[in-house]
């Protein structure tokens, strides 16, 4: 509140160094329009300011064309004819450098000001109005170039709804003052007490008492009485009050409720009312200030007069006196009424519940068995300690990674999982904990997913624990964006379990396709067998020439080669082994297959035919594609037995980035039936295929197998069926052409070209049968210094007496193996070169080198495979002798 304002020249200062507000107008050279926008009130007076809201609402955005000039006449405080006077001559003075395409007024005082003007300062110049209390047409009836908004109060709809909610009211205790708005509002309410018989209407003029007599007369009104609070600025003492101050003053001794016209009123416990507002009425102007921009004459636009009134009340006040929401007017607005929490949080708590959402579809499609704990939500407030909650807590592992590929979090499941602590593993790079082999096609799928080509990938990987074991996990990576940062989310869960499992299916299905083979191998081992007794009573019987000797040796040489090559594919596809993926030619792995059942198919008269290109190449692990041709060429023949006839054909293709392989049969066909569970573990029918040749019931696991060891290459098996005329699987395998094809060394074997004469070699092996022969045929290549032992006591003998240059050792020999032959001469630090000799298919010769022998022979072996080991070790034997 101001004291004894004695302001007059204080005004003419401001108006000199501070006449107007300008709003600027947007950068640049571009013509605009100036406006002069002129205010009765002062700046900070809340309807003032919302008026000038409502006017930037409608121009301010368009400030490319329009430049506001806005000027304060702060007519509450002082206005006399010397303050206008100087008003004028500030306005003169600006108007004589800008030229102002149109004038707002907001308010009485301004538009008398302008009234009084218009011939001067505003000849011919358009003027449009907004906030006029007690407007009539004889204020603007000589002025065309003027229109506007008049600020028509709806007193009565106020003193109605007064009456409706405090029916025992039987008087209205007007509060205004002497202003010419104040004025306005005593003959506004004049106009309609008529209407409201039997209550009376008090008229208390602010200006002619004090505040605190105004505020003891509120203060005797009692339940009997509605206040109307309508314009009071300056007291009968002449002191000025802002409009919170002078509301909060009344306001504390009322006991009546309070009711007002204008929305700017409504605080410290006002009721409300029917009001007009301000926001509105400078909407209003500035759009017809707009259309006379745009040419529209001021006279062609009808003054409105009517302007839009709303209910409004204030939720406090209502609470004070009781009265419930339900009794105000269709569409009133309550105003302070607390929100509830989602209201406040909306989009906050939309977007909480999204993402919970897809965190659990996500872990339900990985996860069958994961029971998901937390149904319905807590409240908004504790929305993200919730959202940590579920990450934390969740049953597989989730991690956010950057754009780097570094760990930015990862909650306890993914680092339990890998060994790790969460601290330890965030700051690691997710190259860490991935295995060499499988990080380019998981580095291929993140470009993918980051360049936007997929929404999320899954894949199975091998991951490494903190101790240096293999985790297998199934991988599941999507996107998430916070902001600009885009974040990659892996959720993992642990399948190494299931592995393990997929692993021993597969090798006993492996074992029981082996059994399945068992007549077919028996059958081709026993020609061999037939062959090597033939030959032999041949040459025991017979008188032969050393010619017919020598080709009678090459044929058992060819059968010993023929039987072990025999043994070497059924182990080889029998035994199991690690994952490994080679290039290898398609027909030659296809012929090895059918090597295995060829006899056994001539007996049940099938015919089989591979139609497959020479250099076809496929890059896969070889064993387990082995495996599923095995499988479906066993199918094949238990679904052409019943018929007593029929063929095979294998045709093969490249397609796309892989290969396609059609194996196709002439058998009994499926049935609906059987096509829908032809994949399912267990079922099978080979059951009703049994004949007098084969003899088998199925295991129903090996089309299921197959099907997992495609999928487990990225590919795809399928069939086509007709009952009674056979099946055709296809298959479609990705082709790892980047990988390097496995090569064999076609290179003819060389004849030993070094000097071996002066090596000092020992033969231990504790079967004689094996031991001298091995012994002669070294002599036979030069190794003239040969000896041979039976017993691996006396090699410990000998090696102690005089150690030979290299040794020819047998794994398996009673009393101590040859590997223990190895160690002893490894702790004594015995320079000897050690080839370690085997009937075994399993060996595992990278072990065997790390544990320091030279070299690996698999029984049996000939003469070009001893040379072959000769030519291997003897650069190390010639560097070591010299």
């Amino acid at each position: 509140m101001k004291k004894g304002i004695h302001i007059t020249a204080l005004f003419l200062l401001v108006g000199i160094l501070f006449p107007a507000v300008q709003l600027p107008a947007a950068s640049g050279k571009v013509s605009t329009n100036d406006i002069m926008v002129l205010h009765s009130y002062n700046q900070g007076y809340l309807w003032t300011d919302m008026e000038t809201d409502g006017i930037l609402s409608v121009l301010a955005h368009k400030s490319s064309l329009y430049d506001l000039h806005v000027i304060y006449m702060d007519s509450k405080r002082l206005r006399t004819k010397e303050t206008d006077g100087l008003l004028a001559q500030m306005l003169a003075a600006k108007m004589a450098k800008t030229h102002y395409e149109g004038i707002l007024v907001c308010d009485n005082d301004a538009l008398e000001f302008a009234r009084e003007h218009r011939n001067s300062l505003f000849k011919d110049k358009p003027v449009v109005f907004c906030g006029i209390n007690d407007f009539n047409h004889a204020m603007i009836s000589d002025w065309p170039t003027c229109t506007g908004v008049a600020e028509t109060q709806d007193y009565k709809g106020s003193c109605e709804i007064g009456f409706k909610l405090f029916p025992n009211a039987r008087k209205v205790f007007v509060i205004s003052d002497d202003s010419l708005t104040g004025k306005a509002h005593f003959e506004g309410v004049k106009k309609i007490e008529a209407e409201f018989p039997g209550k009376a209407f008090v008229y208390w003029n602010f200006s002619q008492h004090s505040m605190d007599e105004t505020v003891n007369e509120i203060a005797s009104l009692g339940s009997d009485s509605i206040i109307l609070l309508l314009s009071f600025f300056k007291d009968g003492k002449g002191e000025m009050f802002s409009l919170e101050e002078a509301v909060q003053k009344m306001m504390k001794s009322a006991r009546a409720p309070v009711f007002t016209g204008n929305d700017t009123r409504i605080m410290f416990g006002v009721v409300g009312g029917k009001v007009v507002a301000a926001h509105d009425q400078g909407a209003l102007g500035a759009r017809m200030m707009e259309q006379v921009m745009q040419g529209v004459q001021p006279g062609a636009l009808r003054i409105i007069l009517d302007p839009p009134t709303r209910y409004t009340f204030d939720y406090d006040a209502l609470v004070r006196f009781g009265i419930p929401l339900s009794s105000l007017p269709k569409g009133s607005i309550v105003i302070n009424k607390p929100s509830s929490f989602y209201s406040v949080n909306k989009p906050l708590f939309m977007t909480i519940i999204i993402i919970l959402m897809l965190l659990a579809i996500i872990v339900v499609v990985l996860s069958a068995y994961v029971v998901q704990k937390r149904k319905g939500q807590k409240a908004l407030r504790e929305s993200e300690e919730k959202f940590r909650a579920v990450f934390e807590q969740a049953a597989v592992g989730v991690g956010q990674v950057d754009s780097e590929g570094n760990i930015v979090r990862v909650n306890r499941k993914y680092a339990e999982m890998l060994g790790y602590t969460p601290n330890e593993m965030e700051g690691m790079n997710f190259r860490q904990i991935a295995v060499p082999d499988d990080l380019k096609e998981t580095l291929d799928q993140m470009d993918r997913l980051l360049k936007g080509e997929i929404k999320d990938f899954t894949l199975e990987r091998r991951c490494l624990h903190k101790d240096g074991s293999i985790v297998w996990v199934l991988l599941n990576v999507s996107l998430l964006r916070i902001g600009s940062e885009v974040y990659q989310v892996p959720i993992l869960q642990d399948i190494t379990e299931k592995k393990r499992l997929e692993g021993q299916l597969i090798r006993s299905e492996k074992l029981s396709a082996v059994g399945q083979l068992a007549a077919g191998v028996a059958h081709e081992f026993n020609n061999v067998l037939m062959v090597m007794r033939g030959s032999i009573e041949l040459a025991a019987w017979e008188d032969m020439s050393r010619k017919e000797l020598r080709e009678l040796f090459e044929l058992l040489e060819k059968q010993v080669d023929r039987g072990r090559d025999i043994v070497s594919k059924t182990m080889s596809f029998a035994r199991p082994k690690p994952v490994s993926k080679c290039a290898f030619k398609l027909k030659d792995m296809l012929y090895e297959v059918l090597s295995l059942q060829l006899e056994q198919m001539r007996l049940e008269n099938i015919s089989p035919e591979i139609d497959v290109p020479e250099d076809l190449e496929l890059c896969a692990d070889r064993d387990q594609i082995q495996q599923v041709f095995v499988n479906l060429f066993l199918n094949a023949r238990h679904a052409i037995c019943q018929k007593g006839f029929g063929s095979i054909k294998v045709s093969a293709e490249r397609f796309g980035k892989g290969v396609s392989i059609r194996v196709k049969d002439n058998g009994v066909g499926m049935n609906e039936d059987t096509k829908k569970m032809i994949f399912t573990p267990f079922f099978t029918t080979k059951g009703a295929f049994a004949n007098n040749l084969l003899h088998i019931k199925g295991s129903g696991l090996g089309l299921s197998v197959c099907d997992s060891i495609v999928r487990m290459h990225g590919g795809q098996i399928g069939f086509e069926s007709q009952e009674g005329a056979g099946t055709t699987f296809i298959i479609y395998i990705p082709d790892c052409r980047n990988e390097a094809g496995a090569g064999k060394d076609s290179a003819d074997m060389k004849v030993l070209e070094i000097s071996v004469s002066d090596l000092k070699v020992l033969v231990v092996d504790d079967e004689p049968d094996i031991c001298l022969p091995l012994a002669r045929t070294l002599t036979h290549l030069g190794c003239k210094k040969t000896r041979a032992t039976f017993s691996p006591f006396e090699a410990l003998t000998y090696i102690q007496a005089d150690p030979p240059d290299l040794i020819f050792l047998d794994m398996m020999m009673s009393g101590i193996s040859g590997v223990q032959i190895l160690d002893r001469i490894r702790e004594e630090k015995k320079n000897i070169s050690v080839v370690l000799m085997s009937g075994k298919l399993d060996v595992d010769v990278d072990e065997l080198k790390k544990l320091g022998a030279m070299g690996f022979i698999q029984k049996p072996f000939g003469r070009e495979e001893v040379k072959t080991v000769l030519e291997q070790v003897k650069d190390s034997i010639s560097s070591r002798k010299k």
